[in-house]
């Protein structure tokens, strides 16, 4: 029994080790998000729409420059939807994933260019959690990590601009390996054998 005891608790030891490692989902190379284009189709399954689309001007203002792991300042670099109202974006991720952070990144050498969002996330399309507390006025340039630190399949951005258009050029979303929940069921799995093998011995 005493054997057991040791090999559970140095299990426990083992998994309370365990450091969670973000990592960013990549998005990048999928197909669509392209020359007015309002729906970008990631390699992963994850599904990026908007309520308009993109502004048509040769290859800038693209819905999948978000996605391009670039942070360049010109129309080459950033999301630029074809209106001056109030325009949906959406991420469905295709399936639930632990988000520990959620970077936006906001940056325009034009001055008429002025974003202001407010993002929300979801686990299952119906019920969000509004992130920003209401709109964020990024301006021209705001690169910010909003911590999430929850399950989640669904990405929800409302975009204004107070002046004649808005943009974002990147959005990264971060993960970490392992999850919580498989931290959890190894714990549990680690309880189960201990109550088990304690069973037995007694018997």
């Amino acid at each position: 029994m005493k054997k057991i005891s040791y090999l559970f608790f140095l299990f426990l030891f083992a998994v309370a080790s365990i450091s969670a490692t973000p990592y960013e989902i990549d998005l990048s190379g999928g197909t669509g998000g392209g020359y007015g284009e309002s729906a970008y189709y990631a390699p992963n399954g994850t599904v990026v729409t908007a309520s308009i689309g993109a502004y048509a001007y040769s290859n800038w203002y693209q819905l999948r420059n978000m996605f391009d792991n670039s942070f360049g300042n010109y129309g080459d670099g950033y999301w630029l939807p074809n209106t001056s109202s109030t325009t949906t974006l959406l991420i469905n991720l295709d399936k639930l994933y632990y988000l520990s952070q959620i970077r936006v990144f906001v940056s325009t050498v034009y001055s008429h260019h002025v974003t202001q969002y407010k993002m929300e996330v979801s686990a299952d399309g119906v019920n969000y959690t509004n992130i920003t507390g209401g709109y964020l006025y990024a301006g021209t340039y705001n690169d910010t990590y909003w911590n999430i630190n929850s399950m989640v399949d669904y990405v929800r951005f409302t975009v204004q601009t107070t002046s004649s258009w808005m943009c974002i050029n990147e959005i990264e979303l971060f993960s970490v390996v392992p999850e919580p929940a498989s931290i959890a069921y190894l714990c549990i799995a680690g309880l189960l054998f201990f109550l088990k093998s304690g069973k037995k011995k007694i018997a």
